[in-house]
C-alpha cells in the first residue's frame, strides 16, 4: 500500500503545516509515503495571488496524482473557508481519480460551518459524496458534522507530537521536582500574538498576580501579526514596570528550543477563541510535559484538559479567572496532582504510538 499526501508541510511552522508534516513522518516508517506540497510561495499574501498560484500548480497536480494511481491519498488540508473550499472543489478534488480512495484529515475547528453555508453546502455535498473518510480530532468536533456526513464516514483520531518535542518520563520527574522545591511559578503562553488567541488576558492576569505579591514570571512565543502590536506589548509592560518578570521569545520554529520552553514551564495558559481554532497543538506538548493547561472550554479543548483534573477551564476575555486558577496552582500538591494527570493524558490519548496505530487502521 502507498499514500500521497497532499497539504501544507513547512515552513511556515504553524500548527496544520507541523501535523501535516508530523503525520507524514511517523505513518513512513509503516508504509510507501509520497509528499506533494501545495504550500503558496511567502509572497503569495493576497487571495488573488494564491488564486494564482494554484491555478498554475493544477496541470502539475493532475500529472503527479495521475501517476500514482492506487494511493490512497491522504488529504490535511481540506477546507470549509470559502476560498480553500472553492480551491479544494475546482482543482484538488477534480485531479484524483475518482476510483482513488480519499481520507481527509479536518484540522479545523469550524468544519461545520461548511455545510451552513448558502454559498457552499451543494458543494460542500458532493465533497462528501467523494470523501471516503474524514478524519476529526475530537469526538465533539465529529459531533458538529453529525448532520452532513454519515457515522460511517467519521473517524476521531487526535494530532500528537514530534520526536523532537517528546519529553522522557525522567525528565518530567525531574521537572517535578524543582517545582516542589521552588515558590516561582513559570507561566507559558505559546500562539500567534493576536488578541483571539488570548495573550493580552494572560498579560493582564500575570499584572494582576504581581500586584498581589505572587512570585509568578511569565514566557511568551509567538509571531506578531503586526509591528505596532508588539511596541504596544513591549509599552504596556514597561508601564506597569513587569520587564523583571515578562519575557517574549518571538516566533519559536526550533523543535529543540520549544521543547525547553515546555521543559520549563509550571503552567502553560492559552485562553483562545480564535475563530479558526480545532485542537491546539501546543496544549498536547504541554500535557506531554506535564503541564497543567489554563484554556478556554472552545471547540475540541473540553476534550483535551477537564477542568479540575489536568488544569482549568475558564471564560474567554476572562483574565481574572486565569488569575485565580494560576493562583490555585500556586499550591505545591495541587500543580503536582495535576502535572502528573497531564502526562496521563498525553499518554493514554495523544502519545505518537497510539495516534499511529489510529491512522494505520483509517488508512489501510
Amino acid at each position: 500500500m502507498s499514500i500521497l499526501v497532499i497539504g501544507r508541510f513547512p515552513p511556515p511552522f504553524d500548527g496544520g503545516s507541523l501535523a501535516t508534516k508530523r503525520l507524514a513522518d511517523f505513518l513512513s516508517g509503516e508504509t510507501e509515503i509520497r509528499r506533494l506540497n501545495i504550500e503558496p510561495p511567502v509572497e503569495a499574501t493576497s487571495k488573488a495571488k494564491r488564486l494564482g498560484y494554484f491555478l498554475r500548480i493544477r496541470p502539475q497536480l493532475r500529472k503527479t496524482l495521475k501517476r500514482y494511481p492506487q494511493a490512497t491519498i491522504l488529504w490535511p488540508s481540506v477546507s470549509p473557508d470559502l476560498a480553500g473550499h472553492f480551491r479544494d472543489m475546482l482543482i484538488t478534488l477534480p485531479a484524483i481519480r475518482r476510483d482513488q480512495r480519499i481520507v481527509a484529515a479536518v484540522h479545523w475547528g469550524n468544519f461545520h460551518s461548511l455545510f451552513q453555508s448558502v454559498m457552499k453546502s451543494a458543494t460542500a455535498r458532493r465533497l462528501v459524496d467523494r470523501v471516503d473518510k474524514f478524519v476529526f480530532l475530537s469526538r465533539g468536533l465529529s459531533n458538529q458534522c453529525a448532520a452532513a456526513i454519515p457515522e460511517e464516514k467519521r473517524v476521531v483520531i487526535p494530532n500528537t507530537i514530534d520526536d523532537a518535542t517528546v519529553l522522557p518520563q525522567q525528565e518530567v520527574e525531574a521537572k517535578r521536582r524543582e517545582r516542589t522545591a521552588r515558590d516561582k511559578l513559570n507561566v507559558l503562553f505559546v500562539g500567534h500574538m493576536m488578541p483571539s488567541k488570548g495573550y493580552l488576558d494572560t498579560l493582564e492576569a500575570v499584572r494582576l498576580l504581581a500586584a498581589r505579591s505572587a512570585p509568578v514570571e511569565a514566557h511568551f512565543a509567538g509571531g506578531w501579526m503586526q509591528p505596532a502590536d508588539r511596541e504596544a506589548f513591549l509599552a504596556w509592560i514597561a508601564s506597569h514596570n513587569l520587564e523583571h518578570i515578562v519575557f517574549h521569545h518571538g516566533a519559536v520554529s526550533d523543535r529543540k528550543a520549544m521543547r525547553t520552553l515546555h521543559r520549563n514551564a509550571d503552567v502553560l495558559v492559552l485562553p483562545t477563541w480564535y475563530k479558526n481554532e480545532a485542537q491546539p497543538l501546543v496544549i498536547i506538548e504541554a500535557l506531554n510535559a506535564g503541564t497543567p493547561v489554563i484554556s478556554t472550554p472552545y471547540r475540541a479543548i473540553p476534550d483535551m484538559v477537564e477542568h479540575g483534573t489536568e488544569g482549568y477551564l475558564v471564560p474567554p476575555r476572562n483574565p481574572e479567572a486565569i488569575a485565580k486558577a494560576l493562583e490555585n496552582l500556586c499550591e505545591p500538591t495541587r500543580w503536582t496532582n495535576m502535572s502528573i494527570r497531564a502526562r496521563q493524558r498525553f499518554e493514554n490519548t495523544f502519545s505518537p504510538e497510539r495516534v499511529r496505530e489510529k491512522w494505520l487502521k483509517a488508512t489501510g
